[in-house]
This record gives C-alpha cells, structure tokens and sequence, in this order.
C-alpha cells in the first residue's frame, strides 16, 4: 500500500469557508461571475480528509464506506497532491500545482470505497431550477472500476439512482435513468481534466454537459427527464496495489443562473362535478373533501408541495402555480389529487391521485391558462344493462349454481371483467361505470358469463357493442345477451322484456313500447247447431318465436283452460285487416260450445320462446 495515502478513518471538521462567487473557466461557453451556493475543493482540508468532514459551503458531511480491513482489503482516501500523483494532470489541484486533489483508494479486486455528501447540508436539497452541480474529475490509467452517481432521495442504485458517469477504459461514459444504454461522453479522458456540468433547466429536466481541457475533443450534451439531484457519490473498486488507477476529482460547485430562469404563472383547473354528482359521491366537498395538484410543476410529488384548487363555481377547482423553467421545454409530470375530508366515507381510489398518464404542458413566455380537464379525464359515468331471461329460460344461464355476468370493453382495454349485478333478481344486470373520453367519443364492449357451466369465460357471439358517449351520465339500451331469441328488442329499443312491454309486442300492432295499440273485442254467435264466443285482436306474426294461447272461463274462480274446440280466422276467412301494420294479422280466436252460455270470459294468452 502506498505510505503516503490515508487509511479511511472518523475525523471532525477543522475549518472554516466561504466562498460567495466564481468565476466559471469559458469550458461550456460561459464566462460570468455566478452566485454560488455551494462550493468545496480539497484545498480546504488542511489536516487530512476524514469520515464527517464538512468544509467549504452548500453541502452536507462526507460519509465513507468501504470494505478495509487493513490485512488483505486496503480502502480509503487520501488528498493526492503534485507530489504524489504520479503523472496524473495537474489541472486538477486547487490551485493548480500548489493545492490538493480527492483521491480514493481501493485495492486489490473485490475492495471498494465510496465517498458520498448531500447536497444543501445536513439535509438532503435537491437543484433548484436554474442551479447547476459542477465538479472536475481525471483518470489515469484504465484498471479498476471508478465513477460517479447522482441521487434523488436515497442511495438506492435501482431506485434513487438518476445519473452514473464512469470509467470505461480510455472513454468516460454517461448512463441516464432508466436507460440500458451508456452512450460515451467522451472518447478518450486518459489524462486530461474533466469537467461536468449538470444544470435542472424545468422542474423535472436535466441538461448534462461533459468537456475535458483537451480543445480538440466536443462537448458533450444530453438533456433528458429525470427528477433533481440531491446527493452524489464517487467510488473506486478493484484498484491494484501500488498502482495509478485512482480517480481524481475536485472543485464541487452548485451555481445559479447569472440571469434567472423563465418563469411563468400557470392556472390549473380540473372539473369535479362529474365526481360530485355521483351516488356513492366519488368526490363530496360537504363533506370536506379536497383537491390539489401535486408534481414537478408544484414542487414535487411529496405531500408538503401539494397546492390545493379552490371552487370557482359550476364544480370547478383551480389554482395558479409559480412554474419556472427553460423555454420550450415541458413543465414535468403532475396530476390532480384527492383528499378525503373527516365526514366523507367514500374509499379513495389509486391512493387518491388520478387514473393514467401524467399530465404535462409547454413551457412559455407568458402566463398560461391550462385548458379545464376532468379528474382522471372522466366525463361521463355510463351504466350498462344486460337482460339475462331468454338465456335463463333456455338454462345456458343459471345465477344460483354460480353463474355471473361481467363486462369488458375499451373502458379498460379488454382487461379485467367488471362484475354486474342483479339486486332485484328480474334478470337484468346492470353496472354504472366512469368512463374516460369526450362527449362524441365511441366506447366499444360485450358481456361475458363466467363461473360454472360457462366453460370459464363464455362471450357473447357477434361483434363489439358500441355506445357514443353524451353528457356526464349515459345509459346504455338495456340489450338481450347475445341478441339472443326475438326481434322483441329491435321492436322495443332494448327495453325490458316483461309482462306489459311482451304484452304490447304481441297483440295490439304497436309500434313500440310507449305506442298505444288496438284493443281486443269480443264478441257470440250461433251456428246451427253450435253458439260460440270469439275474441278478436291484432296479434304479431313476424316473429317465428312468438305464440298465441287462446282460453276461456265460466266461472273466474275456477280458471282459465284452452281444451274444447277452437277455430282461428284471419285474412284467408274474411277478417278486415283494415289499418293493421306491417308484419302483424288481425285475427279472430273463436271457441265453439253447444250450448248458450249466461257468462263466457275469454283472454289471449302470448309466449316468446328462448
């Protein structure tokens, strides 16, 4: 182990800096002095750079880890010097070939160590919008593993990592958060001082930029969406005893903009009467519920940014944010929140943000007013209805051995089945439902029959139902599932098949449900040698499905029965079809009896098979 390095050890702070302004060096094309908010350099660590050291401004204490174990894992770090640096670039100490240089250790394969800090001080403060993290780093010869990680909360790699630049043999590489990509930022960095410059230019968008001192290698630029630091580490691994391969790094900065980032005032509003008017209400202000924005553009995702909408009227809710950022860039990702009061019961749903994508928008020159949205894009609550009779009157349906009925649709993409409901067991299930999508917009779905006897999932045949959303209720035509059986739901608009709308379908030669059809008559007569009774009444006959019973009774009490003898005329007898519709007969049911009768009481009886 080299005698002049330090071995990773506890230490205190010995001295105190400040610094209020720098001067940048012209490397990423900028020139003036700029408030600095944070600055240290390892010029300021008189006596040794130890674990808790806290020097210079703007940052919290250095926090080591390493695996030394002085026998046969040597880590720590030490304040490299133009002494001791090898041939390494001079441009890295502070001031240049007099000061000091960071310097981590880590030897041999499988030894590591990690020097980290936040950002603001002891407490953990991300960039602001316009700040920039700068810092010098140089490698010199290729062994070992060596770079550098920014973080936004934590120092979790998978999920607080939003930034690694590291070493890569001769090029220095940048891997973004969230990519599997590690483009290069520059091609060769064997020797020359790196500088890195990353700036938040909007709420929630970085701009890396990478130059070494060499004039003949092109800046690197990237800009991508990721959330503000507010930590970084430097590490060092699987270094070879007595080598060079150490990093050098120095001269961490947090600068602001000389001129202050754009800033605009931007109204957010979002419509909750489409919730309110609900039953269970999805969003009830009586009973102190709230609604807020929350993300990038209201200063973070955490409960304590959160900006409440307050009512401007008709069950609209607005506020106007602050929003600073670049121009042309996006404001970063945000959506309305909900906030359950003390007397609502309701049960939050997603944790009480909005359903989907975040919302975004532009970032302009001037004051903005966002177009008035709906919570979770929902306009409309549709309830559907599905009549199951004709499939329980052929018993391919049966609810009491486990059957149920559920819809799907482009709602939720074909997903998950939504469970529907009989409560007054007539045979029509029925389920209300948000939907998302604008007043004209086409939602398609079909229903399905799961549990036993279903063979899992058994869909209804033909294609997609579809339905045109309207207003912020809809209600689908009650449909027959599978449009199965009758034209009875063409002639009725879907509307439910029970006594009285069967009724009115049969006899009478209505034209729909709320039509007013022909009354029956009655009437005697006698032929030699037999009286009869006869009822007489328009009865539909486009429909296969559909018969007719006639019955008669002398005594009410007794009942009604069709045995003895029965004619039926029609049109081929002589019946007038005078004023009858279209694919319906006025006939005549006549029963034939031996004797007159003091009181004879007829009805017709009318029956739609499955």
């Amino acid at each position: 182990m080299d005698c002049t390095k330090q071995t990773f050890i506890q230490g205190t702070a010995s001295k105190a800096w400040l610094r209020l302004l720098i001067f940048s060096v012209g490397l990423f094309g900028i020139t003036q002095l700029r408030a600095a908010t944070g600055s240290d350099n390892a010029d300021n660590y008189s006596s040794g750079w130890n674990n808790g050291d806290n020097q210079g401004t703007g940052f919290g204490p250095w926090i080591f880890e390493s695996n030394h174990n002085g026998t046969d894992a040597f880590a720590g770090v030490y304040l490299a010097n133009p002494t001791n640096p090898g041939n390494r670039n001079s441009g890295i100490f502070s001031p240049v070939s007099s000061g000091k240089a960071f310097a981590l250790y880590a030897n041999p394969n499988g030894t590591y160590m990690v020097a980290k800090r936040f950002f603001g001080g002891a407490t953990a403060t991300p960039l602001a919008v316009g700040e920039s993290f700068t810092f010098k780093w140089l490698q010199y010869w290729g062994g070992g593993n060596k770079g550098i990680n920014l973080y936004r909360g934590g120092w979790n790699d998978a999920n607080d990592q939003i930034l690694n630049l590291r070493q890569n043999g001769d090029p220095f590489v940048a891997q973004r958060r969230g990519s599997a990509n590690s483009p290069t930022a520059i091609s060769n960095a064997f020797n020359d001082v790196t500088m890195v410059q990353l700036r938040l230019a909007a709420p929630d968008t970085l701009v890396l930029t990478v130059k070494t001192t060499d004039p003949v290698d092109e800046p690197y630029t990237d800009t991508f969406r990721a959330p503000a630091p507010d930590r970084i580490s430097f590490y060092f691994s699987n270094g070879l005893n007595g080598n060079n391969d150490e990093a050098l790094f120095n001269d961490l900065t947090i600068i602001s903009d000389e001129v202050p980032v754009a800033t605009r005032q931007v109204k957010f509003s979002v419509n909750m009467a489409v919730l309110e008017g609900q039953s269970p209400k999805k969003f009830n202000s009586a009973n102190g519920d709230k609604v807020f924005v929350r993300g990038y553009p209201s200063g973070g995702w955490g409960d304590n940014a959160k900006i409440q909408l307050m009512e401007d009227g008709d069950g609209i809710y607005s506020a106007t944010v602050s929003v600073p950022g670049d121009l042309g860039l996006k404001s970063g990702g945000y959506k309305f929140y909900i906030q359950k009061g003390d007397g609502s019961s309701t049960t939050l749903e997603n944790g009480g943000f909005e359903d989907g994508l975040d919302r975004e928008f532009d970032l302009t020159a001037s004051n903005t007013d966002l177009p008035v949205v709906y919570f979770s894009n929902i306009r409309s609550f549709v309830t559907f209805a599905v009549d199951m009779n004709v499939q329980k009157s052929k018993d391919t349906f049966n609810s009491t051995s486990g059957q149920a009925v559920e819809l799907k649709g482009s709602f939720n993409n074909w997903g998950a089945g939504v469970p529907m409901i009989d409560p007054d067991g007539d045979g029509i299930y029925t389920v209300t439902l948000p939907v998302q999508g604008n007043s004209g917009s086409v939602l398609e779905y079909k229903f399905t029959v799961t549990g036993s006897g279903s063979a899992g999932l058994a869909w209804e045949g033909g294609l997609n139902r579809s339905l045109v959303l309207g207003s912020f209720t809809d209600a689908t035509p009650l449909v027959t599932y599978g449009n199965d059986g009758t034209t009875f739901a063409v002639w009725s608009g879907e509307a439910a098949l029970n006594q009285e709308n069967l009724g009115k379908y049969a006899i009478g030669g209505t034209s729909g449900p709320n039509a007013q059809g022909e009354a029956p008559t009655v009437g005697k007569g006698f032929i030699v040698p037999n009286h009869h009774t006869y009822i007489e009444a328009i009865v539909r006959t486009d429909d296969s499905k559909l018969s007719f019973l006639a019955e008669a009774s002398t005594d009410l009490s007794a009942g009604f029965s069709s045995t003895g003898r029965w004619t039926v005329e029609g049109t081929s007898l002589g019946i007038s079809q005078l004023n009858v519709p279209t694919g319906c007969e006025r006939k005549r049911f006549i029963y034939w009896h031996g004797m007159a009768q003091e009181k004879m009481f007829l009805r017709l009886r009318a029956t739609l098979a499955p």
